[in-house]
């Protein structure tokens, strides 16, 4: 399945992003390993059924196996990796939604996460619960299930607001937005231009900062350095172009930024454990 990152696009029924079913399948045509670093203001829950998947937020791993849960608040830079196949639930709620119902929202952040040891993992049984249940009642589609979708939205948030939620100091809130509003320029350019020779100095002089400064903050923000970050953009796009379209491998690779194939080729086999053009064959075949 395809996540896309930051500007996500909502069910037109009911305002959230709900992602169910097979969600970790590597057999799907569409499906990528490896989701770039990215941010975006929704609240995101991760409920890993079956199967596993790393997630990395603000830097730190953790590794989401058999019947684990995870919540991402607003604006937390995130990545994952998908591990093993298996089922989950990925549910995504707009901030300008909870806002209209709980006006704190930008006062308090979650602390959500069944994998730390210290967690009692039957607090997380009632949370577990709704969203198996919003996925069966939002794939059925029997009448009325808009009105039980919202319900169980409602109540999704109300057990987070009550029992997972801590205080969020003004300070630490004004100073995320001004790093956030810069990051956000930053990936925003390097995304415009990701297929061109784009150098650490070029976007450094973008954005008015020194390639010195511009790299620490990129990395401590990022939690991964600009050009292993360029490329996992780089990398994503060729591998939507080798699985979905016949264009040469040498074209893919000049196409989406590569110095050459031998580069695309090296990080290509890093990640998916093959050369692109036995992968391209593999999924073809």
């Amino acid at each position: 399945m395809d996540f896309k990152h930051e500007m996500i696009q909502f069910n037109d029924d009911i305002p959230i992003k709900l992602y169910n079913g097979k969600v970790l399948s590597k057999e799907d045509p569409n499906h990528i390993n490896t989701i770039t670093k990215h941010w975006h203001s929704n609240i995101e829950i991760f409920y890993i059924i079956t199967g596993s998947i790393d997630l990395w937020v603000n830097s730190e791993k953790y590794e989401l196996g058999h019947d684990n849960l995870m919540a991402i608040n607003i604006n937390e830079i995130h990545s994952s990796q998908y591990k093993q196949n298996g089922e989950g639930v990925l549910l995504q709620i707009p901030y300008e939604f909870v806002k209209i119902y709980y006006p704190n929202i930008d006062g308090i952040s979650f602390v959500c996460n069944s994998t730390l040891k210290s967690e009692d993992g039957n607090k997380y049984s009632k949370l577990k619960g709704m969203l198996k249940d919003l996925e069966c009642i939002y794939n059925e589609r029997k009448d009325g299930y808009i009105l039980k979708s919202y319900s169980l939205i409602f109540d999704i948030l109300f057990e987070l607001v009550t029992n997972f939620s801590i205080s969020k100091p003004d300070k630490e809130s004004i100073s995320s937005r001004k790093n956030l509003d810069r990051l956000t320029e930053i990936v925003d350019y390097i995304k415009d231009n990701k297929k061109l020779d784009l150098s650490l100095e070029m976007v450094a002089e973008k954005v008015n900062l020194t390639p010195q400064y511009f790299s620490k903050f990129f990395k401590k923000y990022m939690g991964i350095s600009y050009i292993k970050y360029l490329n996992s953009l780089r990398l994503e796009s060729a591998y939507r172009e080798l699985i979905n379209t016949d264009l040469s491998i040498i074209n893919i690779a000049i196409e989406n930024g590569f110095s050459d194939v031998k580069a695309f080729n090296k990080l290509f086999k890093n990640v998916y454990g093959s050369n692109p053009g036995e992968y391209r064959k593999n999924k073809k075949g």
